[in-house]
């Protein structure tokens, strides 16, 4: 697969290098770049859209980014149409019953 990377410079600039599959000819374990650039660098991103098949997304970034995962994301975001709601509660609450309609 090829690398993507998106590097980000002290002076907020951001550059996108794909290095080809082809880096992985000589060791398919890992490999190194070296990558010479006037500005500072601030840091790096492996893969920043995900466009390739990536299993751990936690280690594509220096320095090192904390990543929520799906079920905190889905907190975050309100859980979609159940705003606020603990269906497992909900199930537990009984329900009324005609009888208790007349009662009141």
């Amino acid at each position: 697969m090829p690398v993507i990377l998106e590097m980000e410079y002290a002076d907020g600039s951001k550059e996108e290098m794909r290095l080809p599959a082809e880096i992985w000819r000589r060791n398919a374990k890992q490999v190194k770049k070296l990558i010479v650039s006037e500005n500072e660098l601030r840091s790096v991103a492996i893969d920043p859209m995900q466009e390739t098949a990536d299993a751990d997304i936690e280690n594509n970034y220096y320095p090192r980014r904390i990543i929520p995962s799906r079920i905190e994301s889905f907190k975050s975001e309100g859980g979609g149409s159940l705003i606020g709601r603990d269906v497992m509660q909900d199930i537990k609450t009984q329900l009324k019953t005609d009888d208790d309609e007349q009662d009141n």
